[in-house]
């Protein structure tokens, strides 16, 4: 419900009521000379969301034309023109009734005002003093415009008669769905003869207020809604007689009610309590409150907002919270499982290892022996194609006799700063048969070298040593007097292969 308190204000006192669904309740009546027992009750409990509703006959209403303007333009132009209209009272609403179209655009608006605001100050003081979440102050004539729209009752001159407790006769005048004014009299609601009677006597009076006001053309007519309940209502229906200017329409205050959502019965001069109960659920135009008397009632629902947000935050936590510990549960048995097999595997192990023979070399001398037997797998190089090569050419040439034969890796870095590896191969031998002829021996060791480099596995043959000395630096002579005694020839061989370049951390491992 938007209110649940309604503090009801009428010359003689205040009442006080308590909205809850479908039911209203009185909970205590105040006089006007009791503003400090009030004051004790309102403190009993302060923060209950309420409202005032004024019911006097000090209220004033004034219709005026403003040019159509929004926003911050329009609130500074309504304050000045309230200021001006109601000078002795800060207890002012507006309500923007149409739009008035034209060559110039302007709105019309309904000024309202309580002109007698030192009745109602020291009430409304209390309620401040004690922060009364305070969500407006309205008249009986703003809930029975409220009251019209619910019913639908929209006939251009339309008056709606309510009476109230303390015989009270509230008439409000709509022309066109807009309030244009409402009146406060006092009939005897005791006696249903001079009830009817002072009903009919306030309407004659009330036609010719609205005449002198310009409120209502002569001869118009005015369809005048009468709200009552039990016996009261069949007698008014008999006695008010309508005529061409006057139709009078009887409305059962218990089926208002119902259309409001109050369920429980009642009265005929009880129509306070069916607007008062229309109040708690729905706000009408027209809020006499200022931004100072509605300050708590800020600070309530600001209050209760954070609230809300504290339980979705606390709410969205636990559902977080909740998911967490949930997979921390699953990470936890997990963890549980990975332990028991860490501990079977390491069972197995120690049996393995214990099954094993006692050895002289520590696992890590082993580890590193291993490692270095992949390592020569990995470089090895392939003695078969050496030997064949190399087989195939000393068919052709049978004065050649092999001393040594050995192959093994070359590795080098080539331009570009990549390490490069060779196979290659080495042969130390002599002529047989030599005839100390230097010529011809050079010769045959050249032709051997040619042979090697025609096979297309073989990358290029150096000549290490020869049995002449070519080098530029030694005389001939002297070579022939060193090998003059000799009867045979020796020379060696460098033959590189053909095979792929490739990255390697190695070193040159040479096989003899």
């Amino acid at each position: 419900m938007a209110v649940q308190r309604i503090f009801y204000m009428t010359p003689s006192g205040m009442t006080v009521f308590y909205c809850h669904k479908g039911c209203i309740e009185l909970l205590a009546r105040f006089e006007m000379g009791e503003v400090e027992e009030f004051c004790d009750y309102v403190a009993q409990q302060p923060d209950v969301t309420s409202a005032m509703v004024v019911d006097v006959v000090e209220e004033e209403f004034r219709t005026d034309h403003i040019p159509h303007v929004t926003g911050a333009d329009r609130r500074r132009l309504l304050s000045r023109k309230k200021a001006a209209m109601f000078r002795h009272t800060r207890l002012c609403s507006t309500q923007i009734l149409k739009r008035e179209d034209g060559k110039r655009k302007y709105d019309l608006v309904l000024f309202a005002g309580l002109t007698r605001p030192e009745t109602l100050e020291p009430w409304i003081e209390q309620l401040h003093l004690n922060k009364v979440p305070l969500v407006g102050i309205y008249s009986m004539s703003n809930l029975a415009q409220l009251l019209m729209k619910k019913m639908g009752l929209d006939h251009p001159n339309a008056e709606l008669l309510s009476i109230q407790q303390g015989s009270l006769l509230r008439q409000s005048f709509f022309n066109n769905s807009e309030l244009k004014s409402s009146r406060l009299t006092n009939v005897d609601s005791g006696d249903e003869e001079a009830c009817l009677n002072g009903i009919l006597s306030e309407v004659e009076r009330n036609q010719q207020y609205l005449g002198r006001m310009q409120l209502l053309r002569i001869g118009e007519p005015v369809f005048i809604y009468i709200l009552s309940a039990g016996r009261q209502i069949e007698h008014l229906r008999s006695g008010c007689v309508g005529s061409d200017q006057l139709d009078y329409h009887l409305i059962d205050l218990n089926d208002v009610a119902r259309k409001v959502g109050l369920e429980q019965p009642l009265k005929s001069d009880q129509a306070e309590y069916c607007l008062c109960y229309m109040l708690s659920r729905w706000l009408p135009h027209g809020n006499y409150a200022t931004q100072m008397e509605r300050g708590y009632y800020r600070q309530y629902r600001l209050r209760n907002q954070l609230k809300v947000a504290s339980v979705l935050l606390v709410l969205a936590c636990s559902s977080w919270s909740a998911g967490h510990v949930l997979d921390s549960f699953q990470l936890s048995q997990e963890s549980t499982d990975l332990v028991k097999f860490a501990q079977l595997q390491a069972h197995e192990y120690k049996r393995q290892v214990d099954r094993l023979p006692d050895l002289n070399y520590s696992p890590k001398v082993m580890r590193s022996a291993v490692e270095h037997d992949h390592k020569l797998k990995e470089h090895k190089p392939g003695s078969l194609k050496a030997l064949v090569i190399i087989g195939s050419v000393l068919l052709e040439h049978s004065n050649v006799i092999v001393d040594e034969l050995s192959w093994g890796v070359e590795v080098w870095v080539d331009d570009y700063g990549v390490k490069q590896r060779m196979e290659v191969a080495k042969i130390k031998a002599n002529l047989d048969r030599f005839p100390k002829d230097y010529q011809r021996a050079f010769e045959q060791v050249d032709a051997l070298a040619r042979d090697l480099s025609r096979d297309p596995r073989v990358y290029g043959v150096d000549a290490l040593s020869l049995p002449l000395n070519t080098d530029p630096g030694s005389s001939l002579e002297g070579e022939s007097q060193r090998l003059g005694g000799s009867t045979v020839a020796k020379f060696e061989l460098k033959i590189r292969l053909v095979s792929q370049s490739e990255s390697d951390n190695g070193d040159e491992i040479n096989n003899g």
